[in-house]
């Protein structure tokens, strides 16, 4: 059964909407103390909270039960960490 594009659109809008007001992102000092970053990279910690900017990205190459996930302050920084996971050492 093929859904009416105007019908799904307003399910993901209100879906979005219920995400947003119900489950807040935290701010990034926060989400550097929930995902422990500071143990693993204390300078990316400390730009993070000074920059007050956090993108995450997680990927799942190999397998759906394995992933990777790398933080950074810029999309560039994340693509680039995301390549360094995957390229052979």
């Amino acid at each position: 059964m093929m859904l009416n594009k105007r019908v799904t659109a307003t399910y993901l809008a209100k879906l979005m909407t219920y995400r947003l007001h119900f489950v807040p992102y935290p701010s990034p000092p926060q989400a550097v103390n929930e995902e422990k970053i500071a143990e693993d990279d204390k300078e990316l910690a400390e730009r993070i909270i000074k920059e007050k900017q956090l993108i995450s990205l997680q990927f799942y190459p190999d397998t759906p039960v394995g992933f990777y996930k790398v933080y950074g302050t810029t999309f560039e920084e994340i693509v680039k960490k995301a390549l360094d996971c995957l390229s052979p050492k």
